[in-house]
């Protein structure tokens, strides 16, 4: 896959003192669970996924029990030891469960030290229609949106596109020329459209 703006975010939060878990917010295809995996597996030691429409990776979230008790339970049925500053914790479609939502707090209170995500493709009609809302300071939120213009060309291997549009100052000179090698690529671009996916495949294939 190729490399995403909201990467440089994912590594700050995971320095950063103080840092809260992180709900990735945006709409469904745009790649949260991707971009998520490859943090988790290229960033740290150990990197443990839960899905929350399988039942039993839902099965730690049936009841509000201590954050001790959920992480006993979620290194039992994933085999897999959770150490804090060193294992992402990511928990995906995290809409499914009302006490898994209402958990994150607690995961800051009484496990800052735990680096944890959560996402969801429905999670922003469980917020928006249904009036769902996390507790106030105890998570911060990062967006993901459709892959952008200089996703795109990174994606298609035009670095030197992406270098001169990165450094361009508006209102300087451009050869018209250029402005059109710039025009074909933002109108396939608007063509491919921003969906990860096809982006990615477009960019093995170069193919419409």
């Amino acid at each position: 896959m190729f490399a995403r703006n909201i990467e440089k975010l994912l590594d700050a939060w995971k320095k950063k003192p103080g840092r809260k878990p992180l709900i990735i917010r945006g709409a469904r295809q745009v790649g949260k669970t991707s971009i998520v995996e490859k943090f988790g597996i290229n960033e740290f030691s150990t990197y443990v996924y839960l899905n929350l429409e399988k039942e039993s990776d839902q099965a730690p979230f049936k009841e509000m029990v201590s954050i001790s008790e959920v992480i006993n339970f979620i290194e039992i049925i994933k085999n897999t030891k959770i150490i804090p500053g060193d294992t992402l914790l990511f928990i995906d479609e995290i809409q499914a469960s009302s006490v898994a939502m209402a958990q994150l707090r607690y995961f800051f209170e009484e496990l800052p030290e735990l680096h944890i995500i959560a996402a969801g493709s429905l999670l922003e009609v469980k917020m928006k229609k249904e009036g769902f809302s996390f507790p106030v300071g105890r998570v911060e939120y990062g967006y993901l949106n459709p892959a952008t213009f200089d996703e795109y060309l990174g994606a298609m291997g035009e670095t030197s596109s992406l270098d001169f549009i990165s450094s361009y100052k508006l209102g300087e000179p451009l050869a018209k020329e250029l402005n059109e090698v710039f025009l074909r690529q933002y109108l396939t671009y608007n063509i491919v459209g921003g969906m990860p996916e096809i982006v990615w495949k477009y960019s093995q294939s170069n193919s419409i």
